[in-house]
């Protein structure tokens, strides 16, 4: 009887988001394929909007473009701070809690595109099993995954691709 009390007195927050600086830090240098090379190095929150049990969308930014450095005016950064502080307003007035991260990402001389996108996704899974996730929108230079042979054009040898009721379909040359 008293577990059943319980459910019921917490059934209302059983659905709230859990703690986002938290889900942030379990990534904290993550490495996908346990090779020693973090393809994320850091993730922060670095502001947002928005009641937390609203529907999330993640705002990854790249560090780099927070960071001060030579040949780059600081009010430019202050600038970019305030404009991406009034996109998450923006979203919160559309009924979204907004999450705006710095991503350090690993940027070194070895091909990790693949991987990167691996480790964010993992962290948008982490997000979306730790409450509702609308979306994902990347600001500054991420890689693009070529791991998966998807692409628009199509090349000059054979290509079998699974069509979406689950066949396999073959395509020559």
């Amino acid at each position: 009887m008293l577990r059943a009390l319980a459910v019921l007195l917490l059934a209302p927050f059983a659905s709230a988001q859990q703690p986002f600086p938290g889900l942030l830090a379990r990534f904290a240098g993550h490495d996908v394929d346990a090779d020693g090379t973090a393809e994320i190095r850091r993730l922060e929150t670095i502001g947002g909007a928005g009641e937390a049990t609203a529907p999330r969308v993640i705002v990854f930014v790249e560090q780099r473009l927070l960071t001060p450095r030579a040949g780059v005016d600081e009010a430019a950064i202050v600038a970019l701070r305030e404009r991406l502080q009034r996109f998450a307003a923006d979203l919160a007035a559309g009924g979204r809690r907004c999450e705006l991260v710095g991503a350090e990402v690993y940027s070194g001389p070895r091909h990790q595109d693949g991987r990167i996108v691996l480790a964010l996704r993992r962290v948008l899974q982490a997000a979306r099993a730790a409450g509702p996730l609308q979306g994902a929108i990347l600001v500054g230079h991420f890689p693009d995954a070529l791991l998966v042979r998807t692409c628009s054009w199509r090349r000059g040898d054979d290509v079998e691709l699974v069509g979406r009721d689950g066949e396999k379909r073959a395509f020559h040359g």
